[in-house]
C-alpha cells in the first residue's frame, strides 16, 4: 500500500494488530516532496522513487507488518 495518509493507515495497523492480523506492508510518500495535488508533475518523481526503493535491501525483505518512507531517488549523474 503506498499512501499520504498516515493518520488513517497507522490506526488501521494498529488494528490488525490488536487482532493478530498481518498486513501486507505500507510505504508512506509524504509531502514534501510527494505533493500528490501537483498532479502529473509528481507522477515521474514517484515512480523514480519506487523503482529505487524496490531495488534497496529495505525492500528485499518479507514486505508484512513492515512501515517504510518513500524517498526521493538520487539524481543519476
Amino acid at each position: 500500500m503506498l499512501t499520504d495518509n498516515i493518520a488513517d493507515y497507522e490506526q488501521a495497523v494498529r488494528d490488525w494488530e490488536s487482532h493478530g492480523q498481518p498486513h501486507h506492508g505500507i510505504l508512506y510518500a509524504l509531502d514534501p516532496p510527494f505533493n500528490r495535488h501537483r498532479g502529473d508533475g509528481v507522477i515521474g518523481q514517484m515512480v523514480s522513487a519506487l523503482t529505487h526503493f524496490l531495488s534497496s535491501p529495505d525492500a528485499a525483505g518479507e514486505p508484512f507488518n513492515r512501515t517504510h518512507y518513500l524517498r526521493e531517488a538520487p539524481d543519476k549523474e
